[in-house]
């Protein structure tokens, strides 16, 4: 599979190229998530859910990812009583927002991590009753520049310390955070009489 810009130049080239074989595919986007109101068991197990979370310790974007998740999945069973439901009826929950609303692969796990805590924390519900499935892990590969592209990279900011800062990234295989952290520690040049 190969990824190109989404030019009239290429898409010609590729007319060119492909011929008759070449088969264009407009992909229908997902249907939107629909918005409805919580009510008041909603909010009530959603603050619930929040308190238990901030004893816990939970940092604060993971709290924001977990209630926004778990809004979405107490509208869906606003007829039902939450602690209720059944391991069965949850696992229907996600797999219609797989399928339905074509959710990625962490919004997926968020979803579910989000519902275990819930479930774990909040209900105090044995494990086994919130053991659900998990896709699996994809092993994308990583997009590699080439040896060319690196050296565009490299050489295009007109800054001596901004050229600089790219050679030590990509020679030393450093992350941004690593290469701010670098310090100059200048040896002794003088060394003390005994």
């Amino acid at each position: 599979m190969w990824s190109i810009a989404n030019t009239a130049d290429n898409f010609r080239d590729l007319k060119r190229l492909f011929g008759e074989r070449l088969e264009e595919v407009t992909a229908t986007p997902a249907p939107a998530l629909p918005k409805v109101a919580l009510n008041t068991q909603g909010q009530e197990e959603l603050d619930r859910n929040h308190q238990k979370m901030v004893l816990k310790g939970f940092s604060a974007s993971t709290i924001r990812n977990y209630q926004h998740a778990l809004q979405r999945f107490f509208q869906y069973f606003s007829n039902a009583d939450l602690p209720t439901l059944t391991k069965a009826q949850i696992e229907g929950f996600v797999y219609q927002m797989v399928t339905k609303y074509r959710i990625g692969d962490q919004a997926q796990n968020t979803l579910i991590n989000a519902i275990k805590c819930y479930c774990g924390h909040t209900l105090e519900k044995p494990r086994e009753y919130y053991e659900m499935t998990r896709l699996r892990k994809s092993h994308d590969l990583p997009n590699v520049r080439s040896p060319r592209e690196v050296m565009v990279i490299i050489n295009q900011p007109a800054n001596l310390k901004h050229k600089a800062m790219l050679h030590c990234l990509y020679g030393a295989g450093l992350r941004v955070g690593e290469l701010l952290r670098l310090r100059v520690v200048c040896p002794l040049l003088f060394s003390s009489p005994l």
